[in-house]
């Protein structure tokens, strides 16, 4: 038997999470990681450590980019992340009209 990560709520819990911030990175712009965090576990009550450990993944995949606590820098969207958006709008769009085709 095959124990991927769709077998997990918490691994869908972790893509609807990074998904959560890279939204949230594309409506904000010249903000800390940390601060972006912190009004997502506060709005959605996710632990402020769960963001973190997502917010690194999405910076390793090249998806986000921020700084350190030597460096610092707001967090931005790469190309990769602004892609994911798009994708994820188009998506969306499609479901609506199809749900408003049912009618």
């Amino acid at each position: 038997m095959d124990i991927g990560p769709s077998v997990f709520g918490p691994a869908r819990l972790s893509g609807s999470t990074r998904l959560l911030i890279i939204s949230k990175l594309a409506s904000c712009r010249g903000r800390s990681i940390t601060s972006v965090l912190r009004e997502l576990s506060i709005v959605h009550g996710i632990p402020i450590s769960t963001l973190k450990l997502n917010a690194a993944k999405l910076k390793e995949l090249g998806i986000i980019d921020f700084g350190s606590r030597d460096e610092e820098r707001p967090a931005l969207l790469s190309a990769k992340g602004f892609a994911i958006i798009r994708k994820f709008g188009e998506n969306n769009a499609k479901r609506k009209r199809q749900s408003e085709r049912e009618f």
